[in-house]
């Protein structure tokens, strides 16, 4: 209900007014004596009203009507005795919050708009009018605010501020020509900064003039191709537009329809395509003049122009040349190949220069290098191929002879290499069993005798695997494929560990961590085998008796790892670049024991199964080797 202190301001107001007039006088004598229509205007008003009382500090919200509880969702009761700035929430912050402020600092109306929150929890916009209510002596008692929703029209305010900031970040501020024409009269409605730049003219000047008088064709010519554009049956123009200064440049002018206030109009983009048109016709005269051979070839495959080179490489003329394709010129056992270049192409990939066998007119072949890249129309889609084709037979040539050189001065370093190594190796236990057998032949002691025996029993075994362990080099040195079956690699680990401790016992201690499941791989299990057992034997090698070796494997992605760590006394930094290499070994004067084959070995088979091998050491800790391998397909497929 409107409070008494609203209807005695008004009564007060009486006084106040009288002196300004009847019709005053008369207006506050009929709300005197008709309050109830006051009221009634107030309480069924369609606008949220609230009162609040200028004489308390907090400035309390005494009245509010029920379009204001419909409103805000809050009720009178919650809503009497509280600041208005309640409908603000947190979001206290705002400029017409402070709009508000100062006006009721001042005494006097305003209209601010502020983001207001409903009892539950929804922003609105609301638009509120303040003005302050006076009694008879000029006193401001309270004030009362009209408020509404404007949600909407903010919300359709700020839709077209972002449609004309776009609109200018489009137009206005692109880099590229743009034009509104008028095509009912030719006349420019509009243009951007950079066609006022391109033409020479200024924005002003360009609005007052008419397509016709930039566009070198003639009014009936305009005409027509305006008419197309608004029919939407052509969008791309070929035109010669005239600067300020006189000069004519080569345009390509991309039109489309737009709707607008003033009727339909023409949005043009213009590109500057002077340069391309000069361009080209300085191609043409490179294409019959090249020495190499141009083809332009269509998306069929064939031959749409041929240059003279390109006829004389092949042994035809210009006319017989174009009436093949490829088809008829490519070796017919690169046609996949080409076709998989044509398909790379089309997708927008690029295609380096590559090598084809070609067929010349009386079927002998050329080996040729092709550059072939795709030419395509404004709009993107692609034309015909072009392809710049080179003969390299005396290139090839060339290169062949220094690759049979090249080779043959390879094979004989690494052979002369590895018979040196290879000798070096068998010389020790060869001289041990030379000299064993003609003291053999010396002795009468029994005992040394046999100790002799052993001793040549020994060194003919280390000869025995010196030779085993280079058949088995060669075997995977002239190796091109690997036969390969499924293998079950917890089964093969489990099987190497348990040679390993039968061979050496449980010192040092061999612990064995296999994440399970492990996957099977494709592979030689024997020569898989080989491997691990080759990087075991290094371990119990170097490992102390009181220490640990890990033999650890897992699986990561579509790879599967093995492990196997020491806790020996590590490898130098400048030795680990080298532990790979054939015959190569830490002690050069081969007073330990190995031969330096045995890590070359575990490398090519590592490598013969498409997997890596990896090795860390830490001086004085010991060494991990590890070895990645891809899982089987069939495995990946059913893990996927």
């Amino acid at each position: 209900m409107v409070p008494s202190e609203f209807t005695d301001t008004v009564r007060s107001a009486k006084g106040h007014e009288s002196a300004h007039g009847t019709q005053p006088t008369r207006a506050a004598n009929f709300l005197e004596s008709n309050a109830w229509v006051l009221r009634q205007i107030v309480e069924t008003s369609p606008l949220a009203i609230m009162i609040v009382d200028a004489q308390v500090s907090d400035k309390p919200i005494v009245y509010v009507n029920a379009a204001f509880e419909q409103l805000t969702g809050y009720t009178g009761e919650e809503t009497l005795g509280r600041n208005a700035r309640f409908l603000q929430g947190e979001d206290r912050d705002q400029e017409g919050g402070l709009i508000l402020h100062e006006a009721a600092q001042n005494q006097v109306s305003c209209t601010a708009i502020l983001r207001n929150y409903r009892k539950d929890g929804r922003m609105f916009w609301n638009e509120v009018h303040l003005a302050p209510i006076r009694d008879a002596d000029g006193t401001v008692t309270h004030f009362v605010g009209r408020q509404q929703d404007v949600t909407a029209r903010h919300d359709a305010e700020q839709a077209l501020a972002r449609s004309e900031a776009r609109y200018h970040q489009i137009f206005d501020s692109n880099s590229a020509v743009k034009l509104v024409v008028d095509p009912r009269t030719g006349r420019i409605a509009d243009a951007n900064a950079a066609a006022s730049d391109f033409y020479g003219y200024s924005r002003e000047q360009l609005k007052t003039m008419r397509i016709q008088d930039i566009n070198t064709m003639t009014d009936s010519q305009i005409r027509q191709a305006m008419l197309q554009v608004q029919s939407h049956g052509r969008k791309h123009f070929e035109f010669q537009h005239r600067l300020a200064s006189g000069e004519i440049r080569d345009v390509d002018v991309y039109s489309s329809p737009v709707d607008t206030p003033e009727g339909q109009m023409l949005h043009s983009i213009l590109i500057d395509v002077t340069a391309k048109r000069q361009a080209e016709r300085r191609y043409r005269s490179l294409f019959e003049q090249s020495n190499d051979a141009v083809f332009i070839i269509g998306l069929d495959g064939r031959y749409l122009q041929v240059n003279q080179r390109a006829a004389q490489m092949l042994g035809y003329s210009v006319e017989e040349l174009t009436a093949l394709g490829y088809q008829e010129t490519v070796d017919a056992r690169m046609h996949a190949d080409v076709e998989r270049v044509v398909a790379r192409l089309l997708a927008g990939e690029h295609e380096p220069p590559h090598e084809r066998i070609v067929l010349r007119k009386d079927g002998s072949a050329l080996s040729v290098e092709i550059n072939t890249e795709v030419v395509r129309d404004a709009d993107g889609a692609p034309l015909h191929f072009q392809a710049v084709v080179r003969d390299i037979t005396a290139r090839k040539q060339a290169q062949k002879r220094a690759f049979e050189l090249a080779l043959e001065k390879e094979r004989i370093e690494l052979l002369t290499r590895f018979i040196q190594n290879a000798a070096h190796e068998f010389r020790t236990p060869l001289s041990t069993i030379c000299s064993g057998a003609y003291l053999m032949t010396r002795i009468d002691d029994p005992e040394r005798r046999r100790d002799k025996a052993r001793q040549i029993e020994t060194q003919v075994s280390r000869i025995t695997k010196l030779i085993e362990m280079l058949l088995t080099l060669i075997r995977l040195e002239t190796l091109e494929t690997l036969p390969t079956h499924s293998v079950n690699l917890s089964t093969l680990l489990e099987s190497v560990s348990h040679r390993c401790l039968t061979t050496y016992g449980d010192r040092p201690e061999l612990r064995i961590n296999l994440h399970q499941p492990l996957p099977s791989i494709d592979g030689d299990a024997g020569y898989l085998s080989q491997a691990l057992e080759q990087l075991l034997d290094n371990a119990y090698r170097y490992t102390p008796p009181d220490a640990v070796i890990t033999l650890e494997a897992g699986m990561r992605d579509s790879e599967v790892w093995v492990e196997v760590r020491d806790t020996g006394p590590g490898i130098l930094a400048q030795d680990l670049i080298h532990i790979f290499e054939t015959f190569w070994r830490h002690d050069q004067a081969h007073t330990t024991e190995g031969f330096g084959l045995g890590l070359s070995i575990v490398r090519r088979i590592v490598q013969h199964h498409g997997g890596t091998i990896d090795v860390e050491s830490q001086v004085g800790q010991g060494t991990t080797f590890r070895i990645t391998l891809p899982i089987a397909v069939t495995d990946v497929s059913q893990s996927g």
